[in-house]
């Protein structure tokens, strides 16, 4: 008991002092926040970690500048980058482009390289074939005499003098005004090259293509074959009487020798005649010949025997090339032959009309005899040709079936062959466009120039008002 007290007493005397302690720890923290006072160590340290964290926060902030100066610069890199991209796709499409331009002008060259190839050869093979004209040159009093060859000249001469002679670099064609000048030279000497003079003298292009002058050489010869040839006419004798005087009796004409009957000189060559025909002009059996050369043979030799080779020898004249091989001489042999295969076919069959002859009795006076010869009338499919009226776009059409390699260009010359042979008998005013074209003074003709000569032709073939 008396510990309990104690103990009660202790734990009294413990709880005062705690209670004055509390009461003192109120006063103070009373006056504490009527007058605040921080420690100096604590401020010190508050200082320290504000002025750390000023110096980190201005630190990132010159980072942060840097890092957007960085941003700037590499935008302003990005913009010059894809700028310079922009630049290299323009030019990588002008290069292309160009390399477009180069690639139809490499096309061109390897079309005009295999035609001079071809013409090489040609010249190479007539050289090699032709017969040489040597031309006499005698020296008498210090001045030199040349001595043409007999004339007439040949069609040879005449292309080899007046064209070849001039076309050194063989690019086909030559000067007209150079061309007509030699052959008014060799017109001094030879009075048949008078008419060929005038022909050439209505040649209104600047330049003329070899395949031209050949043609033109063709038709001069058979204007001048044709000249050749007029019909006779029947001799008419005169006789005057004196008057008062009895005519004296005219003597008996002899009996004029019967005419022996012409022999018949018609004979049916086989393919294998006129391939032997296409061996005579390959002398030296290289398997190719001169279409020219090979057509003339033809129309000098066989024509005469053979009337009906007239049909091959018009193939022959529209074939494209210089030289031809015996393989496509002789397909074109077998095409003709099932030609004319039709053609008999058809007139044995009855397709076509005959022609009705009557003859009447002779005349007791006059002792004529009067013919009247019917002819078929002409059926509609026959005598009447379907006119076509061809828009610009298909004649351009036309011009793209030539532009086989789509290049945008096209032999001159192989143009105006298949406008001809195409469109001129469904359209004949198409003439004036290809007069056009044939005046033009360039091999290659370009597409977009092809339609403003189109515009232009349209417009001028409009009637005026």
């Amino acid at each position: 008991m008396l510990c309990f007290e104690s103990e009660m007493e202790l734990n009294s005397k413990s709880e005062g002092e705690l209670d004055q302690r509390c009461r003192t720890l109120c006063a103070d923290l009373q006056a504490m926040r009527a007058n605040p006072i921080i420690p100096g160590e604590y401020k010190r340290i508050v200082d320290e970690t504000e002025a750390a964290q000023v110096l980190t926060i201005s630190e990132l902030q010159a980072q942060i500048q840097e890092v957007m100066a960085r941003i700037s610069t590499g935008k302003a890199e990005g913009d010059s980058l894809q700028a310079e991209i922009d630049e290299e796709a323009r030019r990588r499409d002008a290069v292309m482009t160009q390399g477009a331009v180069y690639k139809n002008k490499a096309s061109l060259n390897t079309l005009e390289c295999t035609k001079v190839r071809r013409k090489r050869e040609a010249l190479a093979f007539k050289m090699d074939n032709i017969p040489v004209r040597t031309v006499v040159k005698q020296v008498t009093k210090q001045k030199v005499i040349e001595k043409f060859p007999s004339v007439p000249f040949s069609d040879t001469y005449i292309l080899d003098k007046c064209f070849d002679a001039i076309d050194n670099t063989v690019q086909g064609f030559v000067q007209t005004a150079d061309m007509t000048g030699r052959i008014r030279t060799l017109s001094t000497y030879d009075p048949l090259v008078v008419s060929l003079l005038s022909e050439c003298d209505r040649i209104e292009s600047v330049v003329y293509d070899r395949e031209d002058f050949v043609e033109l050489l063709a038709r001069w010869r058979e204007s001048l074959v044709a000249t050749k040839s007029p019909s006779k006419k029947p001799a008419v004798t005169l006789v005057l009487k004196a008057p008062g005087k009895k005519p004296e009796p005219e003597p008996e004409p002899e009996p004029e020798p019967e005419p022996e009957p012409e022999p018949d000189v018609t004979r049916d060559f086989t393919d294998e005649d006129l391939l032997l025909e296409f061996d005579k002009v390959d002398e030296d059996e290289t398997g190719f010949a001169p279409r020219l050369d090979l057509r003339m043979h033809l129309q000098t030799t066989v024509l005469e025997q053979m009337p009906s080779i007239q049909s091959l020898l018009t193939m022959i004249k529209q074939l494209d090339v210089m030289i031809l091989e015996r393989e496509d001489f002789a397909e074109i042999l077998d095409k003709w032959r099932a030609g004319l295969n039709r053609q008999l076919t058809d007139q044995a069959t009855g397709s076509g009309s005959p022609v009705s002859v009557s003859v009447s009795a002779p005349d007791l006076v006059s002792g004529s005899v009067n013919v009247d010869m019917v002819a078929p009338a002409a059926t509609e499919e026959e005598g009447e040709t379907t006119r076509v009226e061809y828009s610009d776009a298909e004649i351009l059409a036309e011009f793209d079936k030539v532009d086989e390699d789509e290049t945008g260009f096209a032999p001159r010359l192989d143009l105006r062959r298949h406008l001809e042979n195409s469109l001129l008998e469904g359209m004949p005013e198409i003439a004036s466009l290809i007069e056009l074209i044939k005046a033009l003074d360039v091999m290659i003709l370009e597409r977009d120039d092809f339609a403003d000569l189109l515009e232009t032709w349209r417009h001028a073939s409009q009637p005026v008002p």
